[in-house]
């Protein structure tokens, strides 16, 4: 990547994004090779989001400069991505890897700083080299035995190439077992423990009597309460104080095209502490990165969600 010119503010700023785009590119591929079960995995997951971010907002700062980023670095469409890892890789190969990149993202965040003459610039390459910062902590705090063998790195096996091919599997946190009769029309669905015992009955909006809970209720209590869990690992991740969070969550149950049926969930996040729009929606996009719902549902149903009433892109 060419160095923007000392006399080149808006070129530095663009630099910066440039190379954002290209570690955008090398974090996807890092995330090809890390468990989900893994603790790099989360970390990658919240890099990932905050890339996407810091992108936005440069380019935002580029429209309020009334310049186009093309006109000063390539399209992603023109760039050339390197293969990094060829083959399988250890949690310690990628994160080294990707911790070097976030180590020149620095450097060319603070020479772009430098050459900075407009505040808004300034504020946006200052986020940019905080959040840098905060993730080059975050990989230097995870340690080795936080970061088994990547799947792929089959070593002395002896099974057949289906097996040797499956995604490792972690070790088991919790199981929870139900039974369900009677369906969701005129059913009763009870836990092992007996601690939930519920009436199934369809809505009345669908007919039904309504005097009984229904699937997409318990969904929506469930993803609810699971969300809120992992807005707290975010918070204590980041020391951040996320205080009492609420959760407004609908499920919404919709017809396809190939007469199935799919759902669609919105999640409406109050952060009460946390004042500033941008650092609220970056808490809830980092916690949907992390939740099991949003990782068992992601590219399967639609969801929305909004932090503090702004809208998490």
């Amino acid at each position: 990547m060419t160095t923007a010119s000392s006399q080149d503010p808006i070129g530095a700023l663009n630099q910066v994004l440039s190379e954002v785009i290209d570690v955008v590119q090398d974090v996807k591929q890092a995330h090809q090779k890390v468990p989900y079960t893994h603790a790099l995995r989360a970390v990658l997951d919240e890099l990932l989001a905050d890339l996407q971010s810091w992108a936005r907002l440069l380019v935002g700062q580029d429209e309020v400069l009334g310049v186009s980023p093309l006109s000063s670095m390539p399209s992603v469409a023109g760039r050339t991505f390197v293969t990094l890892w060829p083959g399988p890789a250890t949690d310690e190969e990628v994160r080294d890897l990707v911790g070097q990149h976030l180590d020149e993202l620095e450097h060319h965040v603070a020479l772009a700083l430098a050459e900075q003459d407009d505040d808004g610039s300034r504020a946006a390459l200052a986020a940019v080299q905080r959040g840098v910062v905060d993730h080059q902590k975050s990989l230097r705090e995870l340690t080795a035995h936080q970061a088994p063998l990547t799947r792929g790195a089959n070593t002395h096996s002896t099974t057949n190439d289906i097996e040797e091919t499956e995604p490792a599997m972690a070790r088991v946190l919790y199981t929870a077992e139900a039974t369900v009769t009677g369906g969701r029309a005129n059913g009763h669905g009870r836990t092992s423990d007996g601690l939930l015992d519920v009436q199934l009955r369809s809505p009345k909006e669908m007919g039904g009597e309504g005097d009984g809970t229904n699937p997409e209720q318990l969904f929506a209590v469930g993803y609810a309460a699971c969300f809120e869990g992992a807005l707290g690992v975010i918070g204590r991740r980041e020391r951040v104080e996320v205080g009492d969070v609420s959760i407004d969550s609908r499920v919404s149950l919709l017809p396809t095209e190939e007469r199935g049926f799919t759902i669609a969930v919105t999640l409406d996040v109050t952060l009460p502490q946390v004042a500033e729009p941008e650092q609220a929606v970056r808490i809830v996009a980092a916690a949907h990165q992390v939740c099991p719902y949003s990782n068992a549902t992601r590219g399967n149903i639609d969801v929305v969600l909004t932090a503090n009433g702004h809208v998490v892109g």
